[in-house]
């Protein structure tokens, strides 16, 4: 799964301009490479505001009909990128013995983006450089699914800008 670029057929133009709209930070606060959004407490309703898209996006994310646990949107532009790291050591999965998957959906991407494409690395350090694949989401609503043990990073955008919605869901029990 890790890797296979998904499309999503559903209409997105709704949360386009929902994230076109919102004020992103700048992430990890520490050293920012790349924005983040929602501030953790506040989830400005966009759940309820696009329930039909929310549901749909819940039924047909892997794991499939799995409600969605956490989900925010990252933008990056210009002389942004995310290295290589795991979703394991997020607390809410670090916490939990189930599997984890993390699936990114691209909402936005300017018609000048250069960069950006998904690495994805194996789910350990070793033979990294065996495994390594970089894919790139072409189409608004194409998306990709890992394990939260999956390495993966963003390349640097070196020109325009690119927005994923990133969501979060245990395995099925």
């Amino acid at each position: 799964l890790a890797g296979v670029i998904i499309p999503l057929k559903f209409k997105l133009v709704p949360l386009v301009e929902f994230v076109n709209n919102i004020e992103f930070k700048p992430y990890p606060r520490d050293n920012p490479t790349h924005q983040c959004w929602p501030n953790w407490d506040n989830d400005y309703g966009w759940s309820e505001k696009y329930q039909e898209l929310y549901e749909y996006i819940e039924k047909n994310t892997y794991p499939n009909d799995v409600p969605i646990a956490h989900f925010w949107f990252k933008r990056y532009e210009a002389g942004e990128w995310s290295g290589l790291h795991q979703e394991k050591f997020l607390p809410w999965i670090a916490e939990d013995d189930r599997k984890w998957w993390t699936t990114i959906i691209l909402v936005e991407a300017s018609g000048d983006l250069v960069g950006g494409e998904t690495v994805i690395a194996g789910d350990s350090i070793e033979g990294i450089r065996d495994k390594l694949t970089v894919s790139r989401l072409e189409e608004i609503g194409d998306s990709m699914s890992w394990n939260s043990e999956t390495l993966h990073g963003l390349a640097e955008v070196t020109s325009g800008r690119r927005t994923v919605l990133v969501i979060n869901k245990p395995e099925k029990i």
